[in-house]
């Protein structure tokens, strides 16, 4: 039996506590690191994409994953794409965030959860 595989989400507990952890350590270091963020500006550029995370969820998941999945490179990924391909999509999501928030005052999706749960 394999501990450690690379499958998009393996059912295993190992993967599991892993994901959890990793999670955790990142809030930590952000609730950390937001004084020290919003001094020097950065916290206004994030902000936006912070109030959209539905949409940049969905995003991601259909345009992200699709996209990639269409151009063959999911299966069998390195490390190095893994990380240039979340880092270009993470960049590209903030920027689309600060453009959006200019017009409006909710991502789309958000906007319409909105109106749906009312």
């Amino acid at each position: 039996m394999d501990l450690v595989t690379t499958n998009p989400i393996p059912p295993m507990p190992f993967y599991l506590i892993a994901g959890m952890s990793v999670a955790s350590m990142v809030v930590g270091l952000c609730l950390r690191a937001a004084p020290l963020l919003k001094s020097i500006g950065v916290l206004a550029v994030l902000n936006p994409a912070g109030r959209q995370t539905l949409t940049l969820y969905l995003a991601h998941i259909l345009l992200g994953m699709g996209v990639m999945d269409e151009l063959g490179l999911l299966g069998g990924q390195t490390t190095q794409s893994a990380f240039l391909a979340s880092g270009i999509f993470c960049a590209l999501a903030v920027i689309y965030a600060l453009i959006w928030s200019r017009f409006f005052k909710r991502g789309p999706i958000e906007a319409l959860m909105r109106k749906v749960a009312g």
